[in-house]
């Protein structure tokens, strides 16, 4: 697998999980909560599960139902098949995500992966994918939050040699906090 394709790999698990933790909770209850997010990814040197694939570490400004947030987001992929929209010729399945949204109140919300898919354009860098997970927990204002979420996310390759990329994303769930 090439290095452009682990990138948009990376970008693209964490563009997911960033949009759903960007939003925080103005009162206890249900919300159902819509965040968008764009930003920047990178390979690291990790690889947790020896497939050749190191984890990626996103970085991206959300904004959504409940405010702005940063956003930063790990992922690690494998290759896995699956069908692509024509052009798009490597299909990958995440293999973990982790994301933490932090709010200017310092209130953190914590996103979890449970399963996702990215097309990569290995002659192009194109990428785009889906992300599923849960929210389970953070500090202060979500010290107690749960709930489930959605991201589509699509981005592109800008340097392969160390898997430099953009992402942009739209998260869609429901938080719940006591």
């Amino acid at each position: 697998m090439t290095h452009t394709t682990r990138i948009g790999m990376l970008a693209a698990t964490l563009v997911a999980c960033v949009g759903l933790l960007a939003a925080p909770v103005a009162s206890a209850g249900e919300k159902v909560i819509s965040t968008r997010y764009a930003g920047v990814g990178y390979d690291t040197a990790v690889d947790t599960n020896g497939d050749g694939l190191p984890v990626g570490l996103t970085l991206a400004e959300s904004q959504g139902t409940f405010g702005r947030a940063q956003l930063a987001i790990t992922s690690e992929w494998y290759v896995f098949p699956r069908d692509c929209r024509d052009g798009y010729d490597l299909p990958v399945a995440l293999v973990n995500s982790v994301a933490v949204a932090t709010f200017a109140d310092q209130s953190q919300l914590f996103h979890f992966s449970t399963g996702g898919w990215l097309c990569v354009s290995t002659t192009t860098g194109a990428y785009y994918g889906e992300v599923y997970g849960v929210y389970s927990g953070g500090t202060g204002r979500f010290a107690e939050a749960t709930g489930t979420y959605i991201t589509k996310f699509d981005g592109q390759t800008l340097d392969p040699t160390i898997g430099f990329r953009s992402i942009r994303a739209i998260s869609e769930g429901r938080l719940t906090t006591p």
